[in-house]
């Protein structure tokens, strides 16, 4: 009978890859081998003696050759956004559906951080595509948030939408492994104005600049060349041709405010704290002298411009809460200094109804009923002046303008009416008339 051959068996677990070292070669020590030991050992594995050294990759690369791969061609990181282009759907995003672009049809206004986000993207992009060096290399979305401090999510978003929305011409450089602008769109506004609303940013350009001069001038002017040069694209205005060709100027006050006084109290109002300042009274005491500096601590309720020029407070003095707000011109304060000290107002404050009987900022004196006459050759400038939301106009009998008015009766209101001497006579109220009697005479004998 012959011998049955068994056939061979299956080696247990997993074979082994590397063969156990040969007993009769030297132990190498544990670290890095020494330089005769790495010799040996390269020795030892030319002569097949050791198994050849572990290398990364395919064979043909550990034998030194190289495969070429073929060249895809680079798609762009966005996904397409409308099917009919022909590209491939984009993969399902498995965040929720609030965190998805929405379609042109419903344009949502981006909030204030995402303006800010656009307006950081827009300077950079402008900055590469005027750079003449031409291997500049471009910042990809994981380099754009590193950069300003967002996630790659929302870079790649943020793209997006401008793209679509804001039909900006932003492409992605192979070439340069990063975005850009393929060429220069025009400026980037989250602001929409019209050209008639430029009136207002003018008239809040003279309202803080004051007078040509002044010391806010020069922050006013920088603040206001930011936000035109960011609304350029929507007027047909640019910085240079608003300053050259609006101005204002003012014939009240001085307006020789210190800037960090304005910005101290303009802090001080809208935090509601605190202010601590030395205070020069302009008018004097009861006994005719005038009282020296003193020091003040009030909180502050409003801020008042006057004349475009002229900046006041007012203020609740805290050691008499029962009294009315007082008021404080801006440029007889000295060391101003916001103490820090947050206070709840202990009753309501409306400006409108503090001021309404008076002309301007001064409040004291009595609300009487005014009667003015005006000769007929400057009827028609006292008509174009604003006096007060009570003036009524009207003609007398004997042909010149008349002027009535509920108002407080006080130094202001009699400079106004002295603007226009001799062409003006009070009739009323009597004490009033005798007052600017008494004036002409001293007036006359001065002359005589």
């Amino acid at each position: 009978m012959q011998d049955t051959i068994e056939p061979p068996r299956r080696p247990r677990g997993r074979p082994r890859l590397h063969p156990l070292p040969d007993p009769n070669l030297p132990k190498r020590r544990r670290g890095r081998p020494t330089k005769a030991e790495a010799e040996s050992i390269a020795a030892a594995r030319a002569a097949g003696l050791l198994p050849p050294r572990r290398t990364r990759g395919t064979a043909a690369e550990a034998n030194g050759i190289r495969e070429e791969q073929p060249k895809v061609q680079s798609i762009s990181p966005i996904a397409p956004l409308h099917p009919q282009q022909g590209l491939s759907q984009p993969k399902p995003n498995p965040r929720p559906p609030t965190r998805q672009l929405l379609d042109r049809d419903y344009y949502v206004v981006p909030s204030r951080a995402s303006l800010a986000r656009f307006h950081k993207y827009d300077a950079l992009w402008r900055d590469q595509f005027q750079d003449p060096d031409p291997d500049r290399r471009f910042f990809s979305h994981k380099r754009l948030g590193e950069k300003f401090g967002y996630s790659k999510r929302t870079v790649r978003r943020d793209i997006q939408y401008l793209s679509t929305f804001h039909n900006l011409p932003i492409e992605y450089f192979p070439q340069r492994r990063g975005w850009g602008y393929s060429k220069l769109p025009p400026r980037l506004s989250g602001i929409w104005m019209e050209e008639g609303e430029l009136f207002i940013v003018a008239a809040s350009w003279g309202a803080l600049g004051g007078r040509p001069g002044s010391d806010l001038n020069p922050k006013v002017r920088k603040c206001m060349e930011k936000l035109l040069n960011v609304l350029g694209h929507d007027l047909a205005f640019d910085f240079k041709t608003v300053s050259e060709r609006i101005a204002f100027r003012s014939s009240g006050y001085h307006s020789a405010i210190d800037v960090a006084t304005f910005e101290t109290v303009t802090s001080a109002v809208l935090s509601q704290h605190e202010l601590t300042f030395t205070y020069r009274k302009a008018t004097p005491g009861p006994d005719g002298a005038h009282a020296g500096p003193a020091t003040r601590v009030v909180q502050p309720r409003c801020m008042v411009c006057v004349d475009h020029s002229a900046w006041y407070i007012l203020a609740d003095d805290p050691a008499h809460p029962e009294e009315e707000p007082r008021t404080f011109a801006l440029f007889r304060m000295s060391e101003v200094a916001d103490t820090g000290r947050k206070f709840e107002p202990g009753k309501p404050f409306d400006i409108e109804a503090v001021l309404q009987d008076s002309l301007g900022i001064h409040r004291a004196g009595p609300r009487k009923t005014v009667e003015l006459l005006f000769d007929p050759e400057i009827a028609g400038y006292v008509q174009e002046h604003f006096w007060h939301r009570t003036e009524q106009f009207g003609i007398a009998d004997d042909g010149r303008l008349l002027l009535t008015m509920n108002i407080v009766v006080n130094p202001e209101l009699e400079a106004k009416i002295h603007r226009w001497d001799p062409n003006v006579e009070v009739i009323s109220p009597p004490d009033l008339r005798e007052k600017f009697a008494r004036a002409a005479q001293k007036t006359a004998a001065r002359y005589v």
